[in-house]
């Protein structure tokens, strides 16, 4: 993202009282669980690796999808 990245975007989500309830899937090639960790502490609602089996993000969104239904 060429202004912010995945951890300022969720940041500034999460702050929104509109968009709090939104679950937030971080995509990402970062592995290192410091990263993980900092994504949890912005907000992401969940994590995923990449490169990623399609139908783990499927489930993921079915879940999450469910969840807040």
């Amino acid at each position: 993202m060429p202004r912010m990245d995945g951890y300022e975007l969720t940041s500034v989500l999460r702050a929104d009282t509109s968009c709090q309830h939104i679950p937030i899937i971080m995509l990402t090639s970062r592995s290192e669980e410091k990263h993980k960790r900092k994504a949890f502490e912005v907000g992401a609602t969940e994590y995923l690796v990449k490169p990623y089996e399609e139908e783990v993000l499927i489930n993921l969104i079915s879940k999450l999808s469910t969840k807040n239904s």
